[in-house]
């Protein structure tokens, strides 16, 4: 879900070539889906001839080729087990399969093998595309990181830790744990990317980043529904005014609850400092692997020498960060 802060966090466009030697950490389910619901033919899913779901590798192959020939560096960060306060997200292929009516359309026409594989329960599919993609990614030499809990919160610390300088995703919760910097509607026709700092939210605001995570639970997060007829500027001003949660609950502006847990997932969040690494890649695993999803040999070629010569030209395999 995420929170919702639209109306008060601003973005500024940046060319990509701004970003040139930036390392970004990659809110991975956050770009599979996007992948999944975009890469799509008569509004299914791409499927290889026996009924795998293929958007996802296309998708990853060919973005994280279109970051390296720009001098930027993928991190792919997973989620790990949900938090404990959070409640059972949708996953990718369930939202897919009930808001675009893939199984129904499947079967009426006689798609049946698509169909199959669409009637798999949610999470094993889920996990298989999961698992799909870090084998690629695996292959093509990228580091990925499976988080102790959200991805968005690995890769905000990333961020925090001077490993990753960006976190590349849709959703503002990557602030909400402190990330640096957030990217989204990344163009590579048009090469842009929208790009909002926290520094800046914060300076603009006059607010603390513990009272933009009291903001958000106002508002309502992951963790909690928040509070009822309070959207982002409404809570914006109650913080600007009270400074805190606890204060507007001492003068009677709100109904008392309890905030520290909310607030320890945000400002306390499990995470690991890992190693990372780029490999060269094994380009005949990773030829195997897009052969296998039903990609056109001659593609296959060509990605696999961009890889090769965006690899060259970095200069970075072996590269730790």
């Amino acid at each position: 879900m995420g929170v919702k802060l639209g109306s008060i966090v601003s973005f500024k466009v940046i060319s990509l070539s701004d970003l040139k030697n930036a390392r970004v950490a990659v809110d991975a389910s956050n770009t599979l889906f996007q992948f999944l619901t975009k890469i799509r033919r008569q509004n299914l899913p791409l499927f290889n001839r026996e009924g795998r779901v293929t958007s996802h590798i296309y998708g990853v192959f060919y973005r994280t080729i279109n970051l390296l020939e720009r001098d930027i560096k993928p991190i792919y960060v997973f989620d790990g087990p949900h938090p404990r306060l959070k409640g059972q997200r949708e996953h990718l292929v369930e939202s897919l399969a009930r808001e675009y009516g893939y199984l129904r359309k499947a079967r009426r026409n006689k798609e049946y093998t698509i169909a199959r594989t669409l009637s798999l329960s949610p999470e094993i599919l889920y996990d298989t595309i999961i698992s799909e993609t870090q084998e690629l990614l695996t292959s093509m030499g990228i580091p990925w990181i499976k988080s102790p809990g959200e991805g968005e919160t690995q890769a905000a610390y990333l961020t925090r830790i001077g490993k990753a300088d960006y976190v590349l995703t849709q959703d503002y919760d990557a602030l909400l744990f402190g990330a640096r910097a957030i990217l989204r509607n990344m163009n590579f026709s048009q090469n842009s990317v929208e790009c909002s700092t926290l520094e800046e939210f914060l300076k603009q605001n006059n607010i603390t980043y513990e009272q933009l995570v009291d903001l958000a639970i106002l508002v309502g997060t992951d963790f909690n529904p928040g509070v009822r007829g309070i959207g982002a500027k409404k809570a914006l001003k109650l913080v600007q005014k009270y400074r805190d949660i606890g204060s507007m609950f001492s003068e009677g502006k709100l109904k008392h609850f309890d905030v520290e847990p909310i607030r320890e997932a945000f400002l306390r969040p499990e995470v690991i400092s890992p190693k990372i690494l780029f490999n060269a890649p094994n380009t005949n695993q990773l030829k195997g692997i897009l052969m296998d999803f039903g990609m056109k040999p001659e593609r296959i070629d060509k990605g696999v020498r961009r890889l090769v010569r965006a690899y060259k030209g970095l200069q970075m395999i072996q590269s730790t960060l």
